[in-house]
């Protein structure tokens, strides 16, 4: 039985010519990056070659990408390395009611060592608009951290015009001696559909996760401005500028950097493509299921990600009944449903527990087909009537 996978936005396959470098790599460049001699300079030039790669993604300089262990690494990074090193300017800071679990997590940390922290709602479409992050702002906050594309509901937050917004105010506050404020985007979702310009998007920091570009696990980077003040999580050998010491993952950066630049190539088509399927699959969904609601933004949405709630579906059951029968998709993302707890981000769009009970998130990607759609959807139509709540 050939699988249908239909849960990209909890991790992509690894795309075969990242595997094909990763593994070469792996055994031609294993020595410490760190060393002088041929061996550690051939991994070293691997190490560079990805950097560059990532940096011209980003629209970047090289020195401004620092490779980490994962996207949840680099969120981390950013929310603990940016806040502490700025904690005597002020000590507020603003996060959206839609924030992946790694940013929600530093998040309460951070408020535990006195940060004050607020979080911007979002209406039921999941859409923030600039104005409710701009009346929140105050003397003391220095830091915005919003995701660009919510990873259950795909909704896309205007980070750009955010991004101007803030730009404006730092003018302002530098006037009056305010400190500056700090803006961080969690980027996982957006890198392997949309163009992420740092200079457009006006962010100061900004996270990557090789898991969600076909490229492997285990391996992701942050953008970090130039000149931004900033304070190591991990201490040791000193590589990545000093941000993040420990021997360099060397195959899995080499593969995280033609991930990244693979995707660049074919995205805006992607888009397209998937914009389709993803039309394709509401048309379907609703024909089958006439009370089907959909979440999320109707006009700011990523093409890959499509969430639904069918009220008295057990859903979990689904995802299981589902997978028995060669379809993968998901009740949510993968950390809420880890944690078996209620999803924030269906919660702050106004869903009722039984609601979320009854919520799919199915996300398509570059293996997705038509018939892949329709084969889920007449599954999924076959064993409603008897997984219920």
């Amino acid at each position: 039985m050939q699988r249908i996978y239909l849960d990209h936005a909890a991790a992509t396959p690894v795309d075969k010519e990242v595997v094909e470098l990763v593994a070469r790599v792996s055994t031609s460049a294993w020595a410490n990056p760190s060393s002088i001699h041929a061996q550690g300079l051939r991994a070293a030039k691997y190490i560079k070659d990805a950097r560059e790669r990532v940096a011209q993604f980003l629209s970047c300089q090289s020195e401004e990408v620092i490779f980490t262990a994962s996207g949840t690494e680099a969120n981390n990074l950013a929310l603990f390395g940016l806040t502490r090193a700025h904690k005597k300017e002020g000590k507020r800071i603003l996060i959206s009611a839609l924030e992946h679990e790694s940013v929600r997590a530093c998040a309460g940390r951070l408020a535990k060592e006195g940060f004050i922290v607020e979080t911007v709602p979002v209406n039921k479409s999941g859409e923030l608009s600039v104005s409710e992050v701009e009346k929140r702002l105050t003397k003391s906050t220095i830091m915005v951290s919003l995701m660009a594309v919510n990873n259950e509901i795909g909704t896309v937050l205007p980070i750009a015009e955010i991004g101007k917004m803030l730009l404006k105010n730092n003018k302002e506050r530098h006037t009056h001696g305010l400190p500056r404020i700090l803006f961080h985007t969690d980027a996982c979702q957006a890198a392997a559909l949309f163009p992420l310009n740092v200079n457009t998007l006006h962010v100061d920091a900004l996270t990557l996760n090789g898991s969600k570009i076909y490229g492997p696990k285990g391996v992701g980077a942050l953008y970090l401005r130039r000149g931004t003040k900033i304070e190591p999580l991990v201490y040791g050998g000193g590589q990545e500028q000093g941000m993040q010491s420990g021997t360099e993952n060397t195959p899995g950066i080499a593969g995280f950097g033609l991930a990244i630049e693979c995707a660049e190539k074919i995205c805006e088509k992607e888009f397209d493509r998937l914009n389709h399927l993803r039309a394709v699959c509401i048309k379907r969904l609703s024909v089958a299921f006439p009370k089907i609601q959909i979440n999320g933004s109707a006009t700011s949405y990523a093409p890959h990600i499509l969430n639904i709630t069918l009220n008295g579906l057990d859903a979990e059951a689904a995802v299981v009944y589902l997978s028995g029968k060669g379809i993968d998709v998901a009740s949510g993302s993968a950390c809420v449903q880890k944690s078996a707890k209620q999803s924030p981000t269906l919660k702050a769009i106004g869903l009722s527990a039984g609601e979320m009970k009854s919520t799919l998130r199915v996300s398509f990607g570059r293996t997705t087909t038509t018939d892949n759609i329709t084969k889920f959807v007449t599954t999924l139509k076959s064993i409603s009537s008897f997984i219920r709540l």
